[in-house]
């Protein structure tokens, strides 16, 4: 058992075993680490628990193997990070070794998959059956209960089904085809010549949309090594048993479906073009901005010399990929994607006929007579999602975007799985009964299309808000936490059955539950603590759920109806712009005006409560009263803006409103009654007195100073160019009833 020395750190005594097979020997280490000591290599990798190190293999550059990783990689695959290292034994110069990253779960964690997926290695098969015939041999499970195999005998079963149509709506519902016609592509531009039969991973999410997905391994036979790929090794569709390795009888059940069904085929080939476009780049691209060129020079880098001569074949044989691909297949790869396809979002299901949620579907339609590559464009609004790298829509059809592929090729109902339906997820959110707008852009952020969304709330979505939140008690009373909702209805009785929170905490309001018309009802923490606090009789609907409470700090809180539709989303926090009382302070957090159902995600909206300890159950004080332009104490200052300062209308007293210039930066001072929850405040500007402007975006809030009497002060700061422009400024502070 060596120990290993990288960076000025040890490890001791950790196990080490060669690795490889043909051409590799006995340069190819494996090194484990010892559980609790992991490896750190860099910030990407900043804890692993094996390292492999190889030899050149039958690469004499010493490169194609870490460029292979990285053109996947560049293209969005998964894929493991590689990098040329000095080696040394007791202090002596070894050899330049190449560090490769396992894939285990420390991989799968970086991608952010599931470590307890199924992982398969497929290695060197005992008879000559092509690639997913069997599981007779050729494959190493990697993960879990290594025994059980039974997720790699339903894949071998899926590609083996007897007619092409089954097979191919098996491998639409069960890949995740963007991410396997991606790594395809890649592999085409890399010219993979030995991962046929083997020298690649499949992984498959088993906890979450159950999804296959390719992953590379083993990559020195690339980039013009041909090994034994035979004639057709050049072929865009090399590996299907029309372009076999003759050597063996060597083809891939998995590579032959998609490049021979046609929809899979055309979806490739526009991948592959983009890819050409992109990553290979035309032959007419200056030498200075050939991206796997430059990749190459900086791979090779570090070790040179004496290794920098040696990319000379890696750039030949660029230069002949080049031209094979974009010459010699011209007639079967689809020329160049236009730069403003024609893209329509054409249906939105917002609510499923289920009641799930992880049913409903945008639906986009590709108008064109080709396959359009929309890799990297983005759906905005009230969903949020990035398509990933291979994502394609076919001509003239359709692709479905789910915040679940799993349950939509479930839905009981048309679209459905089984139906040959293209699917892209997950995004982020749910869609909403009120209507919105959905935006679709590409990849250089410019709108392709727009869709409003149906307007179709349900009662609980028009008339429910979150009225107050006491997130962070005073101590010693930290159980004490509560929401409060509030019926905001003037005539209808809220049937709170089925409605829950999702997050921030769990609970979910029991059947026969309802919520009069003006009425509130809360949801506690821990009920003698809440008891101890404001005695018994508050209006309390049950107690959160699941071991779950409130972020002291910031937390992001939902509340969803009985169809799962979302009714309130947003994040609060205890740093401004949000109230700051509420952190500890023993205040609660108070929706300003409650009864018009303003946006949760707006700090604006949100105060400090009058109360220390809050009012669950109860609304807050009556505000302002009286004559807001009357002035009594004839200070300047109207009994409003008396108010709105937390000052008396009866002693006069200079204006609180202080400014100060301080070298080219303007800073203004105000205090604010933290109370006055029926006030909107709003800081202005002007060059004139006649036209004025919000300066908030100008000078922002950049404190908030509890005064402890009822009163805060807020200071707004602008930056230190702000008076450079102007000869003169004027501010004033806009004060209205809410």
């Amino acid at each position: 058992r060596p120990s290993f020395s990288s960076q000025d750190l040890f490890y001791a005594t950790i196990f080490a075993r060669q690795r490889g097979q043909a051409t590799n020997g006995s340069q190819s280490q494996k090194f484990d680490f010892n559980r609790g000591d992991s490896f750190y290599i860099n910030e990407e990798m900043p804890a692993v628990g094996e390292i492999n190190i190889n030899g050149r293999g039958a690469d004499s550059t010493y490169v194609r193997q870490t460029l292979a990783f990285d053109t996947h990689r560049l293209a969005g695959n998964e894929s493991s990070l590689s990098y040329l290292w000095q080696l040394r034994v007791n202090g002596a110069n070894d050899r330049v070794g190449i560090a490769i990253e396992q894939a285990d779960g420390d991989y799968l964690d970086r991608y952010g998959y599931d470590e307890e997926g199924d992982l398969y290695k497929f290695v060197q098969r005992s008879n000559l059956n092509p690639v997913f015939f069997d599981t007779i041999t050729g494959i190493e499970k990697k993960t879990g209960d290594k025994s059980n195999i039974d997720s790699a005998v339903d894949l071998v079963a899926g590609l083996n089904l007897p007619t092409p149509a089954q097979r191919r709506k098996w491998i639409i519902d069960n890949l995740d085809l963007p991410q396997v016609i991606n790594y395809l592509a890649a592999r085409s531009i890399i010219q993979d010549a030995d991962d046929l039969r083997k020298n690649f991973y499949m992984y498959l999410d088993t906890r979450g949309d159950e999804r296959w997905r390719l992953l590379p391994w083993d990559k020195d036979y690339t980039f013009g090594v041909r090994g034994d790929g035979g004639t057709f090794l050049p072929h865009p569709f090399f590996g299907d048993e029309e372009h076999k390795k003759q050597n063996a009888n060597q083809w891939n059940i998995l590579y032959d479906i998609i490049f021979e069904e046609p929809v899979t085929q055309r979806i490739y080939l526009r991948r592959l073009r983009t890819l050409m476009d992109e990553v290979l780049q035309p032959s007419s691209t200056p030498s200075n901005d050939r991206i796997l060129e430059q990749l190459a020079q900086d791979i090779i880098g570090p070790a040179s010399p004496p290794l920098n001569s040696n990319v000379n074949s890696l750039n030949s044989y660029l230069n002949s990929r080049r031209n094979v691909l974009f010459n010699n297949y011209n007639s079967l790869i689809p020329s160049s994607q236009t730069s403003s396809p024609s893209l329509t979002l054409t249906e939105v299901e917002a609510n499923p006929v289920s009641g799930n949620q992880e049913e409903e579907f945008i639906r986009i339609h590709n108008n064109e007579n080709t396959e359009i590559d929309i890799s990297d464009w983005t759906l905005e609004g009230g969903v949020r999602f990035t398509f990933r790298a291979g994502t394609v829509i076919e001509r003239n059809g359709d692709l479905y975007v789910t915040p679940s592929s799993k349950d939509f090729i479930n839905r009981a109902i048309s679209p459905t799985g089984g139906e040959e339906l293209l699917t892209a997820s997950p995004y982020s959110g749910h869609l909403s009964n009120f209507s919105e707008i959905l935006t679709l852009k590409n990849e250089d952020g410019v709108v392709v299309d727009t869709i409003n969304t149906p307007n179709k709330p349900s009662d609980t979505q028009l008339y429910l808000v979150v009225s107050e939140i006491m997130y962070h008690p005073a101590s010693p009373n930290g159980d004490a936490e509560y929401i409060e909702l509030m019926n905001i209805s003037d005539t209808k009785t809220l049937e709170l059955g089925g409605v829950k929170f999702t997050e921030g905490i769990d609970f979910a309001f029991p059947a026969g539950t309802k919520l009069a018309p003006g009425t509130r009802i809360l949801v506690i923490l821990d009920e003698p603590a809440f008891e101890a606090v404001y005695g018994p009789g508050k209006p309390i609907a049950g107690i959160f759920q699941n071991g779950s409470r409130l972020n002291n700090g910031s937390d992001r809180i939902k509340l969803e109806d009985a169809s799962n539709s979302s009714i309130q989303e947003f994040t609060y926090d205890d740093e401004l712009p949000w109230p700051t009382g509420p952190d500890g302070g023993g205040f609660s957090l108070v929706l300003i005006k409650p009864i018009n159902s303003p946006d949760h995600n707006l700090s604006a909206n949100w105060n400090q409560g009058s109360f220390v300890g809050g009012t669950p159950g109860e609304p807050e004080p009556s505000g302002f009263t009286g004559d807001p332009n009357a002035d009594p104490d004839r200070d300047g200052l109207s009994n409003l803006l008396e108010y709105a300062f937390g000052t008396s209308p009866t002693q006069s007293q200079p204006s609180p409103f202080e400014v100060s210039v301080i070298g080219t930066s303007v800073q203004i001072t105000i205090p604010i009654n933290l109370a006055a929850s029926d006030l909107t405040i709003n800081l202005q500007s002007s060059k004139d007195l006649a036209v004025w402007i919000d300066a908030s975006g100008d000078l922002p809030e950049v404190s908030r100073i509890d005064n402890g009497d009822g009163t805060a002060s807020l200071t707004f700061l602008s930056d230190s160019e702000y008076l450079n422009s102007e000869d003169k400024l004027f501010f004033r502070l806009r004060v209205e009833l809410n």
